[in-house]
């Protein structure tokens, strides 16, 4: 008698009377055994003893029981469940007759008539459990009793009961839920949330291999399966069985829809498709002409469209064997959550690299640490296509920056300095070159030639194998500029690299642009597109960041080096954590998968603050991002803020329903920053940039009710250029900072009619002097901020001017801002949030001045990154606590290029 067995007999002897052993799966064995006080057979499932000590028996135990009410003739009833010595089980009756999968097995083909039967009396029990908010999750054959010839479904909600308990636990331990065959694309992805669309998808595949005689998918491996549950389509039921009825092939094909969305709303749904299915000879007629053609001719033909394929992959010559067409590849978008024990670390900001995915998709690596605030220290972790457990690297302590090899075998890593790589499996990992003060990102090229980047901008090659590193020269050209390379990407050949080209003389996001450099005479191409990280998709794609959460398209031809198109917006929300600008993103190179670490892992997010003049703090959005400059509405009910950017150019704008969180997004340029309200609330004003040293005023309605109206294009000289405006009421003044283009930070202040922007001129030419243009709400008065005393004071002025320059602040001040009244100016006056009462007009003066409360919230390169609510509180910005920046989930979109080239189909 086994251990387990012997444990449970005499746990139990007053209740059961155990048997033997009928059988086991993947979660639990199956005893036969005789209940003593109702005098009958029954079937005790015992979990396996290493599921049930991760689980924990209270938990488990009380999930289990939501199952037990579920009353249905198709459905299996459980009539008991416990702990026994540890052990925990569930008791069912023992049904007599055989399981599908024993038929199956027998008969490897069911008649159509009884296949579509058993399909609809298994769909009337799905759809009462899910009506009872039951969800399978494991529907396969070995689940499907026939008893009399009717299905019964068996162990209805054991796998969500074991999910419930521990399903972290279990991902951590390496056990997984459901069966390859028989998994929704989304389960295998391990996604947490599954709804009834699963068990639909599950019924589908079941009915398929009822009448094809094997599953969808098959393969060597848990992975091999899974990867074509995600990828592949099924061979057409009626290439392999051409009497099966057309209704019958759509209804299964619907049902195993790779998108949720695609498949029947409901189980009932499913059984009602089948519903009007006749089995006669009429069927017949249905048969595709597919089905005449010769096996022979119709092999010919596949090998053809492969061997097509391939050549033009430059694959051609290599064996393949083919039983089956070419797939159509998955178009679709899957999030898995890490295990609660992992996190994406918190203290990396400004390092390089969190994430990357091989070129084939089918693994990819993230940087993860043991806690929340990185203190646990952080590893690589790789998670491969269709297996939910991560598994740590071993030898990968303390690495970042990692990076696939191109048969994605290895995996590239920087460590304290030194570039090393290591096998996907673990082991001592090589050193590749050392002493590298400075290193930021790396790309492993295909002739085996790495090239990275260091912090000062240079670009150095080394072989894989080690060896002395060579600086890449910029070309003759490029001589006496100020030019940095980062975030290396070696092209197909490995002739050239991808680079993001960088001004360093400023910090301007703006001046980032995508450039090629020749890997042997160091010639630079620019592309011409603003952005950073670069990522080539084969065959004619190009994936980049701009800003913070903006992962972008474009359309490039690897033969002339040049973008063939305009860029477009694919994924929004991607966290910025690849330090200067770069999204959280990696991509695929051969498959089009695209991976990026979601909102939940912003480094850079920020919460917004109603504080009163005491101090007092309400938040007012739950969500976090990376908010700048606040703007509210004249009614107080929205907010229009800057997201994203690393420096003062870059950005989009978002308005924000205060009431809701509903947000609309203004701008999709990543070139829109200092938002201004109409008096009305109806329109925003804002800057646009078209370069680093270029930008125009515009405005369009908050609500997208209209289009971008151009206001000004230009600075008055073409020396200058547009950097802030403050627009006063109808009928009044608009105030203008003009700055210079070379980025110092002082800048003239003009005026212009309020409803004629682009009639500015001068008012306070005190040139890098003057700062923060602010209009009064009766537009009778400016406030600015001046250095013209030797420190930085906060003024007040009539308009249109001339006349006094009245000081607001003592002692230093900056960033004023009026109340919606005009009666009141804050400001920021050294670690204190400061407001002085005022009279305007043509004699403006200060009253009184008082000291409000300590100032721990964001500031910005002199400008007001705060606004004052209707009701006299402050709108005021600061970073969110640490534990909000602790990623826990990873995104994936599959095959992007083809998902565009849908969307732009008629």
């Amino acid at each position: 008698m086994t251990s387990t067995l012997h444990r449970l007999s005499v746990a139990l002897t007053d209740r059961y009377r155990i048997d033997r052993e009928l059988g086991a799966d993947g979660m639990a064995t199956v005893y036969l055994a005789h209940d003593i006080k109702h005098d009958r057979d029954v079937a005790i499932k015992v979990l396996h003893p290493d599921l049930g000590a991760a689980l924990g028996g209270e938990r488990f135990l009380t999930e289990i029981r939501t199952t037990a009410r579920l009353q249905h003739p198709h459905i299996l009833p459980l009539l008991d469940s416990g702990e026994a010595d540890g052990l925990l089980y569930y008791v069912m009756p023992l049904v007599t007759g055989e399981t599908l999968r024993a038929r199956l097995q027998r008969e490897r083909q069911l008649p159509i008539p009884d296949a579509v039967r058993i399909a609809r009396e298994i769909a009337s029990a799905l759809d009462y459990a899910h009506r009872q908010n039951v969800i399978h999750r494991d529907i396969k054959p070995e689940n499907i009793l026939l008893h009399d010839g009717q299905a019964i479904v068996a162990d209805f909600g054991i796998a969500l009961a074991v999910q419930s308990a521990g399903g972290a636990r279990m991902t951590q331990t390496g056990l997984s839920l459901g069966t390859p065959q028989y998994m929704s694309p989304e389960q295998a992805m391990g996604e947490r949330t599954i709804d009834a669309r699963s068990d639909i998808y599950a019924l589908g595949a079941v009915l398929y291999e009822m009448l094809a005689g094997e599953a969808p998918f098959t393969g060597p491996s848990v992975q091999a399966i899974v990867a074509k549950v995600l990828s592949e389509k099924p061979t057409p039921l009626r290439t392999v069985r051409d009497t099966v009825p057309t209704v019958v092939e759509h209804a299964v094909f619907t049902a195993l829809a790779k998108l949720p969305a695609d498949r029947f709303e409901s189980a009932s749904k499913f059984a009602e498709a089948l519903a009007g299915t006749t089995f006669n000879n009429s069927n017949l007629a249905n048969a595709t002409t597919e089905s005449t053609v010769s096996p022979v001719s119709r092999a010919r033909r596949v090998r053809e469209a492969v061997v097509a394929v391939l050549a033009l992959a430059g694959l051609a010559g290599t064996a393949y064997f083919v039983t089956r067409p070419t797939p159509e590849p998955l178009l679709g978008r899957f999030t898995f959550e890490l295990p609660d024990s992992l996190h994406i670390p918190t203290g990396l900001a400004g390092q390089a690299g969190l994430i990357a995915v091989s070129r084939n998709g089918a693994a990819i690596v993230i940087v993860a640490t043991m806690g929340a605030f990185g203190d646990k220290g952080h590893a690589l972790y790789l998670r491969r296509l269709g297996d939910p457990a991560l598994q740590r690297i071993r030898g990968t302590d303390s690495a970042t920056s990692p990076s696939f090899s191109p048969d994605g075998a290895h995996v590239l890593f920087q460590v304290g300095g030194k570039l090393r790589k290591v096998s996907i499996d673990g082991g001592i990992p090589e050193q590749v070159v050392g002493g590298l003060s400075g290193l930021t990102t790396a790309s492993w090229g295909d002739d085996d030639q790495i090239v990275y980047a260091r912090t000062a901008g240079q670009l150095w090659a080394v072989p894989a194998r080690g060896g002395a590193p060579r600086r890449i020269a910029p070309s003759s050209a490029e001589k006496g500029e100020s030019v940095e390379y980062t975030f290396p990407e070696v092209l197909p050949g490995g002739h050239d690299v991808l680079v993001t080209m960088r001004d360093s003389t400023t910090v301007s996001a703006d001046s980032s642009l995508l450039a090629v450099v020749s890997l042997t005479d160091g010639r630079v191409t620019k592309l011409g597109v603003r952005g950073f990280a670069p990522h080539l998709v084969l065959p004619d794609r190009l994936v980049f960041s701009r800003g913070v959460g903006s992962a972008y398209a474009v359309s490039f031809s690897l033969g002339k080096l040049a973008i063939t198109g305009t860029p477009t917006l694919l994924l929004d929300g991607v966290n910025h954590a690849r330090g200067g600008g770069a999204a959280a993103i990696a991509v695929g190179q051969t498959s089009g998968t695209l991976v990026g670490l979601l909102n939940g892992a912003n480094l850079g997010a920020r919460s917004l603050f109603a504080v009163s003049r005491e101090g007092a703090e309400q938040q007012l959005l739950a969500a976090t991002d990376a908010y700048r400059e606040p703007r509210v509405s004249p009614d107080g009910r929205h907010v229009v803020v800057r997201i994203g950017g690393v420096g003062q150019m870059e950005g989009d704008l978002w308005v924000y329903e205060l009431a809701t969180g509903a947000r609309i997004r203004l701008t999709n340029d990543s070139a829109s920053r200092r938002p201004e309200w109409s008096a009305d609330g109806k329109q925003i004003t804002y800057l646009k940039s078209s370069s680093s040293t270029t930008a125009s005023i515009v405005s369009r309605p908050w609500d997208l009710s209209g289009g971008e109206r151009l206001l000004a294009t230009s600075a008055p000289n073409s020396t200058d250029m547009l950097q802030e405006i403050s627009m006063g009421p109808a009928n009044t003044w608009a105030a203008i900072r003009v700055g210079s283009r070379s980025g110092s930070q002082g800048a003239e202040i003009w005026i212009a009619p309020r409803d004629s922007v682009a009639a500015m001129r001068p008012m306070l030419k005190n040139k890098s002097l003057q700062f923060a243009p602010r209009v009064a709400p009766d537009g009778r008065t400016l406030a600015f901020a001046s250095s013209e005393s030797g420190r930085q004071e906060v003024y007040i002025t009539p308009l249109p001017g001339p006349g006094a320059h009245v000081a607001v602040s003592v002692g230093g001040g900056e960033e004023p801002m009026w109340s919606r009244d005009g009666r009141a100016l804050f400001y920021r006056h050294g670690n204190r949030v400061m407001v002085a009462t005022v009279a305007t007009g043509a004699e403006p003066r200060v009253t009184s001045r008082d000291s409000l409360f300590v100032d721990r919230y964001d500031r910005y390169s002199g400008f007001p990154n705060y606004d004052v609510l209707p009701d006299g509180r402050l709108l005021l910005i600061r970073p969110a606590g640490a534990t909000s920046s602790a990623a826990t989930s990873v995104t994936v979109i599959m095959n992007w290029p083809q998902m565009l080239r849908n969307a732009k189909a008629p």
